[in-house]
C-alpha cells in the first residue's frame, strides 16, 4: 500500500507506487528505460533523479497528476525546516506543478515570491542601526524643559552605547527646542514633533520617514533606565534571531495596573519566546511572568503592521501594545530578561518633584555603571 504520509521519501514513494503496479525492479527498470541498479538506487534514496528520469518513471507506472506532483515535491529537501516553511514550500510547489495552473498565474506568483525573497534577504542582512526616543507623552506636561532634556539625554546616551549613531527623538509641539539641544551635542540626530499626545505607535510614525521598510528600529521609553548592557544584549539577540526584543524584568506586586505585562510559551527555553503581550491588564494568568521594561528592538514586521494600521485610522492610544501582541501570534518575538537594577518614575504621588530628581541622579548612576 502507498504511504500517506506527505514526508515519505522519493525512494519510499517509489517503492509503493512499483508495488502497487505488481513490477520487479527490473521489469520497471525496462519500463522506464533505465537500469536495474539505478531503480534500487533510486528507491533507496541513494540516487537524485534528474527530471526527465522522472517523466520516465511516472509514464511507466502509469501515475495520476496527484501522484506525479507528490513524487516531484518529495525531492524538496524542507527536513531541517519548521513546519510553517514545509508547508508554504509544499503549497508553492503544488501550485507550479499544476498544469491546471494558467501560466500567468505561474508568473504572478513567482514574482511575488521573489520580491518576498528579495525584501527577507535584504532584512536578514540589515543590522541594528535607528533608535526612537518618544518623549511627547506625560513628560511634556509633568517634566520641565530641563529636566524633560536630561531624561532624553540619558535615552541617547543609551542608544550610543549600544552602536547605534541614527536616533529619532519625537518632542511635544514646543517642546522641540529643549529636545534640540540635547541634540545638538550628538551625531545623526533629528527631532520630529507629535502635536498631540496619541500614543507610541503614533510617535513611532512620526520618525517612519527616516527609516527603510525593512529596517529594524530600537525604542527607548526615556520614563524607565537600565544599565548600558541590556540594550547591547537585545541588539545581539536580535541580530541571531532576525526577530522582535522586548526587555523584561519578573513581574512584581501590582505591575498589571501599571505596566504592560508579557506572556511566554515557557520559562527554561532560551531564548524566551513571546505568546502574548497586553497593556495593565489589570489581571493577569500565571503565564504572564514578565513586566515590560520601556526596551524594545522592533523588527520591520512589528512597523509594517502598525503602518497599516496607521493608514486606516486605527493607531489609538494603545495600538503599539496591540501590534506586538498580533505579530507575536504570526511571528517569533522574543524576551529579554534583564536582571539588572531598573528605574522608573510615572506622573502620579504628591511628591513627585522629588521622585522625579532622584529618577535622575539614579539614571544617571546607571548609565555610567
Amino acid at each position: 500500500m502507498m504511504s500517506k504520509s506527505r514526508d515519505a521519501t522519493f525512494g519510499q514513494q517509489l517503492q509503493s507506487f512499483r508495488a502497487r503496479s505488481e513490477f520487479t525492479q527490473t521489469q520497471l527498470a525496462r519500463a522506464a528505460g533505465l537500469s536495474a541498479v539505478t531503480v534500487y538506487k533510486l528507491e533507496h534514496d541513494q540516487a537524485r533523479p534528474r527530471p526527465d528520469t522522472v517523466d520516465c518513471v511516472v509514464a511507466a507506472l502509469k501515475l495520476t497528476d496527484d501522484e506525479r506532483n507528490n513524487l516531484r515535491m518529495s525531492l524538496i529537501n524542507v527536513s531541517d525546516s519548521t513546519p510553517q516553511l514545509k508547508d508554504a514550500i509544499r503549497q508553492i510547489s503544488r501550485i507550479a506543478m499544476n498544469d491546471a495552473t494558467k501560466g500567468e498565474a505561474k508568473k504572478q506568483l513567482a514574482t511575488n515570491l521573489l520580491a518576498a525573497v528579495r525584501t527577507w534577504k535584504v532584512i536578514q542582512r540589515n543590522t541594528v542601526r535607528w533608535a526612537i526616543i518618544p518623549a511627547a507623552g506625560w513628560q511634556s506636561r509633568a517634566v520641565g524643559p530641563e529636566r524633560l532634556r536630561h531624561m532624553v539625554d540619558i535615552a541617547i546616551g543609551e542608544a550610543r552605547q549600544s552602536g547605534i549613531k541614527r536616533i529619532v527623538v519625537v518632542a511635544a509641539r514646543g517642546l522641540e527646542a529643549t529636545i534640540v539641544r540635547s541634540a545638538n551635542a550628538h551625531e545623526a540626530i533629528v527631532v520630529e514633533t507629535q502635536e498631540a499626545e496619541l500614543g507610541t505607535a503614533h510617535a513611532l510614525m512620526c520618525g517612519d520617514r527616516h527609516w527603510d521598510s525593512t529596517d529594524p528600529v530600537v525604542m527607548i521609553m526615556p520614563d524607565k533606565a537600565v544599565a548600558n548592557d541590556c540594550l547591547v544584549e537585545m541588539v545581539r539577540l536580535y541580530d541571531a534571531q532576525k526577530s522582535t526584543v522586548i526587555a523584561v524584568r519578573r513581574r512584581q506586586a501590582d505591575d498589571e495596573k501599571h505596566y504592560g505585562m508579557v506572556s511566554f510559551a515557557g520559562l527554561r527555553a532560551k531564548p524566551l519566546r513571546v505568546t502574548q503581550v497586553k497593556e495593565k491588564p489589570g489581571r493577569v494568568g500565571r503565564q504572564a511572568a514578565a513586566t515590560a521594561l520601556g526596551r524594545y528592538v522592533l523588527a520591520p514586521e512589528v512597523l509594517a503592521v502598525i503602518r497599516q494600521w496607521s493608514r486606516g485610522g486605527r493607531l489609538d492610544y494603545y495600538a503599539f501594545t496591540r501590534a506586538l501582541d498580533a505579530v507575536a501570534q504570526d511571528w517569533p518575538v522574543f524576551g529579554y530578561f534583564h536582571k539588572g537594577r531598573v528605574e522608573s518614575i510615572t506622573p502620579s504621588g504628591r511628591r513627585f518633584d522629588d521622585e522625579l530628581n532622584r529618577f535622575l541622579r539614579r539614571a544617571e548612576d546607571l548609565r555610567h555603571s
